[in-house]
């Protein structure tokens, strides 16, 4: 995954956690999110170009 791709699951996954009302289906994404955080500090990234193709290419 990208880093803004990890960053958007883990994002998702702590605004889904403050909607929902079961707690162990909180704790579960709660999880998840910090599991994100982690990989985005642990993984090196490289840089993102400072062009994009367009999609129909890449």
């Amino acid at each position: 995954m990208t880093r803004e791709s990890l960053e958007h699951q883990a994002a998702r996954a702590e605004a889904l956690a403050a909607q929902t009302a079961d707690e162990e289906v909180k704790q579960s994404l709660l999880d998840a999110a910090r599991e994100y955080r982690a990989r985005l500090k642990s993984e090196p990234f490289e840089p993102r170009p400072e062009w994009d193709l367009p999609k129909e290419i890449s």
